[in-house]
């Protein structure tokens, strides 16, 4: 899409996200520094280091034939 190819940059278990109730998705962006989060814990331990998008756009995908609802989303710099 547009270029980039979707990948994987990290994998692994962490914080829990129930069926049918609200999680809290972060991602923090500072750089090439990427540290996802969910209900306010951290995913990774580190922050996990990408270069392919330093700058554009930002974008919500749900990456899927189900339905998805996004509320109070904010991009901040």
């Amino acid at each position: 899409m547009y270029g980039i190819q979707p990948r994987v940059l990290a994998s692994g278990t962490g914080g829990r996200a129930r069926h049918r109730q609200s999680a809290r998705l972060s991602l923090k962006v500072n750089g090439s520094a990427l540290t996802p989060g969910i209900n306010g814990a951290p995913l990774v331990r580190a922050p996990v280091r990408d270069t392919a998008c330093l700058r554009g756009i930002a974008g919500i995908c749900a990456g899927g034939w189900y339905p998805a609802q996004f509320s109070d989303v904010t991009v901040a710099p």
